[in-house]
């Protein structure tokens, strides 16, 4: 399960959703920070641990790896 996530999430949100925001918006980094923070924000309360530094701590965490993402752009 966990592979499978792993490797459908990045796909659609890069690979489908950014470019039809990027056509739609005529902004390909607007696109990029919406879908990257959609992203981290999914991802933020996993596990759910009501800590908002916890939380933070997991949205900030994500950021790095939608930087890396930057290559597409």
């Amino acid at each position: 399960m966990f592979l499978s996530q792993g490797l459908s999430e990045l796909p659609v949100y890069f690979g489908y959703v950014m470019p039809r925001l990027a056509a739609r918006w005529h902004n390909r980094w607007l696109a990029w920070l919406v879908v990257s923070l959609m992203l981290a924000t999914q991802h933020c309360t996993l596990p759910l641990v009501l800590d908002l530094r916890f939380i933070a701590w997991r949205f900030l965490m994500f950021l790095p790896l939608m930087a890396v993402s930057l290559h597409k752009l």
